[in-house]
């Protein structure tokens, strides 16, 4: 079930689940903090509790693209203001070698990456405009919308981004002139990565994780047996014989050592753009991002349908 639509279902109480694997933090985050308004007094889940709520696999936000591309991609979208880089590929105020440029991400109300993706773009214009501090404000500003829908000016908005991450990167890999970029999740292309020679990745700087956390809920439907049940799930799932299952999906352990890594296989591929470190930022608070993803649905992904 996709994150938003199951954290709406466990509000409304049509899903009950003693636990929860979200795609993103934001939405336990968010889950949290509405919670308390249909339910006075009461506190679903504690993120500071490590019993209620740890990470164990991250995978980061990269650009997706073929090598040939990504010779010219990778100096423009691998430095500060990479997004801006990518907003001038799409005005066509920068052009490419082969011509007509197309780019996709992720419908943001459908996907966590598409959230991420947008709020990275978000992050980066209101820091370039002095409103970091501001960035709620930003998000529903109409200077920021115009922004986006020049970022967007190429978008290709098709049914593979429609439906999510897994679909879209699944379509880019299948027919990579489909698109010249797309945002994706390193851990999906890195599996690709050896039977699929040609592509390569670009890690925007700063970049987002999504988190591959386990929160446990606290609610009168769970009983003892089912909590302690919960418990020693947890434990499992930070196992190394778990951590192991998460490394041959290609995911990041949240806390690398010896074994558990992905670091020889980065390196492996490493002519493909894959490598060890990157740099995160913080996102936007949930409202602002939800805020900016249901415009951009209305104001902008409607005028690229395909």
């Amino acid at each position: 079930m996709p994150s938003r639509e199951a954290m709406h279902a466990i509000l409304e109480g049509s899903v009950k689940p003693v636990l929860w694997s979200p795609g993103s933090p934001m939405w336990p985050a968010r889950l949290a903090e509405v919670w308390p308004q249909s339910h006075p007094g009461s506190a679903l889940l504690d993120m500071s509790d490590p019993n209620a709520y740890r990470v164990f696999l991250r995978t980061p936000l990269v650009f997706l693209t073929t090598k040939e591309k990504a010779a010219y991609l990778r100096p423009l979208l691998s430095g500060p203001r990479c997004w801006e880089a990518l907003r001038q590929i799409s005005m066509g105020n920068k052009r490419v070698p082969w011509g007509r440029f197309r780019f996709s991400h992720a419908d943001p109300i459908t996907s966590s990456s598409g959230m991420l993706t947008i709020g990275l773009i978000l992050m980066e214009y209101s820091e370039r405009v002095g409103q970091s501090g501001n960035v709620t404000a930003v998000s529903k500003s109409r200077p920021f919308l115009n922004y986006m829908a020049e970022m967007d000016h190429s978008l290709i908005y098709d049914d593979a981004a429609i439906k999510g991450t897994t679909a879209l990167t699944k379509a880019f890999v299948e027919d990579p002139g489909r698109y010249d970029l797309i945002t994706a999740y390193e851990g999906t292309v890195l599996s690709a990565a050896a039977s699929h020679p040609n592509l390569a990745v670009i890690y925007p700087s700063p970049t987002a994780t999504s988190e591959h956390a386990v929160s446990l809920l606290n609610s009168a439907w769970i009983n003892p047996q089912q909590r302690e049940g919960a418990l020693e799930f947890l434990k499992f799932l930070g196992s190394p014989e778990s951590l192991q299952a998460g490394l041959k999906e290609k995911f990041r352990p949240a806390s690398s050592s010896g074994s558990l890594s992905l670091a020889g296989e980065l390196s492996q591929y490493s002519a493909q753009g894959f490598q060890q470190t990157f740099s995160t930022v913080e996102l936007p608070p949930y409202s602002a991002l939800n805020d900016l993803a249901y415009l951009w649905k209305q104001q902008i992904a409607s005028q690229h349908r395909r």
